[in-house]
């Protein structure tokens, strides 16, 4: 085959692992869908290539070496900034803390070892998607933003320019927009995310606060969902994400309630102005509305059909606190729930309310719910 006629690659890898077998088992996956892929054994060596090049993707082992993952990602995003590539962490830490480290130094995404090789390549090609969709945005936005500039100059010399000025910004608002609700949809459900989430928690606490008026928090896990996608497999696990989101958001629809996809197959929502009955009624219909997708699960070690299982947490926030506390009340009525057997309901009680608060209030006048 001539060199005119050899494919094109899709973009470059690269893959940074102390691990010498699995680095060459992630070559043969990128290069198997066409991508080219460089190979380092430590943050270090990833640093300097990226320095000398930019791949389009970066697969970085959390634990290495010299430099390890967290840092290494912490380093590029602050290097490269909007330019830097897509990263991939690949960690064997099943803790949430180590989730969250990863989305804190920048990490668009996070796979977990043993390595699911489909799992792996599919996201790789959706990030480097959407990095490439988000950066020929940019590029647009700029050259509207430069056109606007130019228009700006010339409108006192030439009225016709105005009008050309003029849609110039129309058009720079529209783009903007689009910009920012991509930066808060999840995807693959195409409902709030992560991001959205955690704004409007912080916007709704600090109201309630105020207004001296009860914040809800609900926390949705789809049970037993590893099964589910074993079982179905990922495709099927994906349309399982995007009917379950797709029927809490038509249950909790309140103009001023928020669904979001909080994580994998978790989902969140807020629930400004609300107690814990009407949260826990929500959360029950929400239960329900589930159950009745009748979605088949033959694993699911707690019914024949995918269930959720679900926290619920209410307080009138105190003003010195932030919303992590009610997070976190919602997050530990959630795990009751799923060890009291899943597909259920579990509310914070009074006395993990009470702790929570105590835990983090500053020394001051007890506060009182």
């Amino acid at each position: 085959m001539t060199n005119a006629e050899s494919p094109v690659p899709k973009g470059t890898v690269l893959i940074a692992d102390d691990e010498r077998t699995l680095r060459m088992l992630m070559k043969r996956a990128v290069e198997r869908d066409g991508y080219e892929s460089v190979d380092v054994s430590n943050g270090q060596d990833c640093l300097e290539h990226c320095q000398f090049q930019l791949p389009d993707l970066i697969l970085l082992d959390a634990m290495m070496p010299q430099m390890g993952g967290f840092e290494c990602c912490q380093r590029l995003k602050q290097q490269f900034h909007d330019n830097c590539p897509p990263i991939l962490i690949i960690t064997t830490l099943q803790d949430s803390d180590s989730i969250e480290r990863a989305f804190e130094m920048g990490a668009e995404d996070f796979i977990t070892k043993p390595i699911h090789w489909g799992v792996l390549r599919q996201r790789i090609r959706r990030l480097i998607e959407a990095h490439r969709a988000t950066q020929a945005l940019q590029r647009s936005l700029a050259r509207e933003h430069q056109l606007s500039q130019k228009l700006s100059l010339q409108v006192l010399e030439e009225r016709r320019l105005a009008s050309q000025l003029e849609l110039a910004n129309h058009q720079l608002e529209a783009a903007n927009s689009r910009l920012e609700a991509l930066a808060n949809l999840d995807g693959l459900t195409q409902i709030a995310n992560r991001r959205a989430f955690d704004e409007q928690l912080r916007e709704q606490w600090q109201r309630s606060a105020q207004d001296q008026t009860y914040l809800s928090l609900l926390i949705a896990d789809i049970d037993c969902f590893k099964p589910f996608n074993d079982t179905y497999g990922h495709q099927a696990g994906d349309d399982c994400l995007r009917r379950v989101a797709k029927v809490i958001s038509e249950t909790i629809c309140r103009p001023e309630d928020l669904v979001a996809r909080y994580g994998g197959e978790e989902f969140v929502a807020v629930l400004p102005q609300t107690s814990y009955q009407g949260a826990l009624a929500v959360a029950q219909r929400t239960l329900e509305a589930v159950r009745r997708l009748w979605i088949p699960h033959e694993t699911s070690q707690c019914s024949d059909r995918v269930t959720l299982s679900l926290g619920v947490a209410s307080m009138i926030p105190d003003p010195r606190l932030t919303g992590e506390a009610l997070l976190k009340c919602a997050d530990r009525a959630l795990y009751l729930a799923k060890t009291e057997g899943r597909d259920r309901v579990h509310v914070a009680s009074e006395k993990t309310l009470k702790e929570e608060l105590q835990s983090q209030a500053p020394e001051g006048p007890p506060y009182c719910y």
